[in-house]
Order: C-alpha cells, then structure tokens, then sequence
C-alpha cells in the first residue's frame, strides 16, 4: 500500500514584498528531484515524492511546468479514477500561494 499515496511539493516564486524584506525570506533550494533544502541554520532537507521549484526564470525550472506536474501526478490519477479507483487531491498551502493554479492548470 505503500504505492497509494504520493506527496508533491510546488514551491511558488517570493513575490515583490517578500524580495524586498530586510531580513530577507527563506527559500527552498531544491537539491534533486525529489528533496527540498530549506535555507536556515542548519539546513533542513525534506523528501518528497516529487519536488518542483518555484519558475520563476531563475534556476532549473523544467520540471515545474503544468504539463510536467501533470505528467507526474495527474496523469496517474485520472487513469485510476478511469479505471474505477478512487482518487483524491489534497491542496494544501496560505491563500494566494497558487493551489487552485496548480491543480486547475492555465
């Protein structure tokens, strides 16, 4: 059963007010594929099943496209409900942080 849940983390880009904070805001650096760094002190690192980071033109940002989000994780899940299975979606995240973007596409 392993196999029944999946965890993916999208990380939005900082928007204008946190760029321009004078303490300055913590960003996630995504390390591999599947694990997030968070800058602090000590950093922290924290497993997913799949890690997109913010595109925000800086960086790698291929794997954050709706269409690579939705290769990893909705693709998988409209086949099963197709096939009869159910299937949930959980968005989780502070207002404006872009779930319904995530999960609604353009």
């Amino acid at each position: 059963m392993a196999e029944a849940i999946k965890v993916a983390l999208r990380v939005r880009p900082l928007n204008s007010r946190e760029k321009n904070l004078t303490g300055g805001s913590q960003l996630a650096v995504f390390t591999r594929d599947s694990e997030a760094e968070l800058q602090s002190d000590p950093p922290k690192t924290f497993a997913f099943d799949f890690a997109y980071s913010p595109n925000d033109g800086g960086g790698d940002t291929t794997n954050s496209s709706q269409e690579a989000i939705y290769a990893d994780v909705g693709r998988v899940m409209f086949e099963s409900a197709l096939d009869g299975f159910n299937s949930s979606l959980f968005a989780y995240g502070q207002t404006g942080s872009g779930k319904s973007y995530t999960v609604m596409g353009m």
